[in-house]
């Protein structure tokens, strides 16, 4: 049984489409989700929130499956496992939208190298 708990500032939750049962690689996410796109099997994860420690409204995801990332990661489905797909983007990256087309991902948003300025 799912409850508002469970949602909590997670940005996402995932979901057996047959059963509505919460899938566990969902708590493998450090942080929150607030986009993504699919390409086959294989779905781009992003957030729009920086990775700064603010948790003024949400808080960027830092890790995926135990490894280090900013923001931007994949996962294979159904079985949920992380891919080694992770851009070399800087920790205040901030990813508003994606569209996967082929082996092509756009990712819209902003990419700074530097640390957070806000």
């Amino acid at each position: 049984m799912l409850t508002a708990t469970d949602f909590k500032w997670s940005g996402f939750a995932v979901f057996d489409a047959r059963t509505a049962r919460q899938i566990p690689w969902r708590k493998r996410v450090s942080g929150d989700m607030s986009t993504f796109t699919a390409s086959g099997n294989t779905v781009y994860l992003g957030s729009s929130y920086a990775n700064n420690g603010a948790r003024l409204y949400g808080r960027g995801f830092s890790k995926v499956g135990g490894k280090p990332v900013n923001n931007l990661a994949s996962v294979m489905l159904p079985e949920g496992k992380f891919t080694n797909w992770r851009p070399n983007a800087g920790r205040c990256t901030e990813v508003s939208s994606m569209a996967a087309s082929g082996r092509k991902l756009l990712a819209v948003g902003r990419f700074s190298p530097r640390p957070c300025s806000y």
